[in-house]
């Protein structure tokens, strides 16, 4: 299967979904688990803490928005490191980075300027896993940029 690159603009509402708009959940993300016959216990604590360094580097453009983000595979799992996102566009907005899976959205920043730039530094499963940035004007996202797993 090839890889999958999007790209969207459009007024408020006319980008679907990719979680950019979503309200994070109060509290912490979801953890993702399955039963255990053994009756192991997992620490989300610990889940939280673990740090990874992702060395591959991707970098992606749409109009005045330009995407660069570093991953790397880690057991099964997908590590992203850094999220880049600059914008490049004359009108003042705000911009917004983000990872995004089937268990929710993470690592989600949004500031009003031209360049963000997040340390993530963690693994997410690879169900629906993106890396997205998106400009946000009136209200709304205007336009957005994100690569989707299999980097």
């Amino acid at each position: 299967m090839g890889k999958r690159v999007r790209y969207a603009l459009g007024a408020a509402g006319a980008v679907p979904a990719l979680g950019l708009l979503m309200p994070v959940a109060a509290g912490a993300p979801a953890a993702e688990h399955s039963p255990s016959k053994s009756g192991k216990t997992v620490s989300l604590a610990q889940q939280r803490r673990a740090t990874c360094t992702a060395s591959r580097k991707h970098t992606h453009a749409s109009f005045s928005l330009h995407l660069t983000f570093w991953s790397k595979p880690v057991n099964g799992r997908t590590c992203i490191g850094t999220i880049k996102l600059t914008y490049s566009g004359s009108l003042g907005s705000k911009i917004r980075g983000s990872v995004i899976n089937n268990n929710g959205v993470f690592c989600r920043h949004t500031v009003a300027g031209k360049n963000i730039t997040i340390t993530c530094r963690q693994t997410y499963a690879r169900a629906g896993l993106s890396v997205a940035g998106a400009e946000l004007r009136n209200g709304g996202i205007w336009a957005a940029v994100f690569d989707s797993y299999p980097f």
